[in-house]
């Protein structure tokens, strides 16, 4: 078992290979070391270490660019699955691969960086992921210009419609996280949201746009009853938005719900520009 906080671990090619019975394995600069844990700043020896653990494996975080080299059954045993965009996004259509041999995932989480495509690729995969009860997807990337472009917003809804299409092929999600930096029909994605019915938390930062108290009213029609914590991050156009009469029937049936109102900002109209 290996334990540590922010230790560098050095390892013979040969010794890498007996590491055995490891419950995660990470390629990452940033994660720091688990209990019964590996951490990869830079290692040429990660594929033979993963094929090692294959049987013990229960999670795995790994770049795009890796996923191209791993053989189905590193999947099948999995419960969390990070990924993340190393700049090799052509790799991520070995989603729907992986997917379909983790059947036994519980967590996913996909740091996307900008990549949209991704959408369409994950919904291609979703129906093998039944027992998925946490997703987590982060896709912004604020200097693209795309994301707050309303030239190309028909381009984002239909990344959006994926998304939502993605969504209803895991109705057992208790808990989802979204940073979606891309313009955002929020008609398209809430109903879909509004579906999941074991759902208790949820986050979603995007910059959809509140113009009136009915847009933010529509939003709290289409939030699971089941909901007991929300974080929003959204623009708005006025403060009045916010009032009582407003955040009431975001609240008046969910009495346990935590609702986390900071992250929305307050923009003018020349924002949109």
């Amino acid at each position: 078992m290996l334990t540590g906080s922010s230790s560098a671990y050095s390892f013979s090619v040969g010794g890498i290979k007996q590491i055995k019975n490891l419950l995660s394995i990470s390629f990452s600069n940033t994660e720091q070391l688990q209990s019964q844990s590996i951490f990869f700043p830079n290692s040429s020896n990660f594929h033979d270490v993963v094929q090692t653990n294959a049987a013990t494996l229960r999670k795995l975080v790994l770049p795009f660019s890796y996923l191209l080299e791993m053989p189905n059954d590193i999947f099948g045993h999995l419960t969390h699955l990070e990924v993340w965009n190393d700049g090799s996004s052509k790799y991520v259509n070995e989603l729907p691969r992986a997917f379909h041999h983790a059947t036994q995932l519980e967590s996913l989480v996909i740091r996307a960086d900008g990549c949209l495509k991704i959408l369409n690729t994950i919904r291609m995969g979703a129906s093998t992921l039944i027992r998925l009860t946490s997703f987590k997807l982060l896709i912004s990337n604020k200097e693209d210009s795309i994301y707050y472009a309303t030239a190309r917003q028909i381009e984002a809804n239909t990344h959006c419609s994926a998304l939502a299409d993605f969504l209803r092929a895991v109705p057992l999600l208790q808990r989802l996280d979204l940073d979606l930096g891309m313009y955002v029909s929020f008609q398209i994605l809430f109903p879909c949201i509004r579906e999941l019915a074991c759902l208790e938390v949820l986050g979603v930062n995007m910059p959809f746009n509140f113009r009136t108290n009915d847009d933010f009213m529509f939003l709290a029609r289409h939030l699971p009853d089941t909901l007991t914590d929300l974080r929003l991050g959204a623009r708005m156009e006025t403060r009045e938005i916010l009032r009582p009469s407003t955040i009431l029937p975001l609240v008046s049936k969910r009495t346990q719900l935590l609702f986390h109102s900071s992250l929305i900002r307050l923009c003018s109209a020349s924002a949109e520009g």
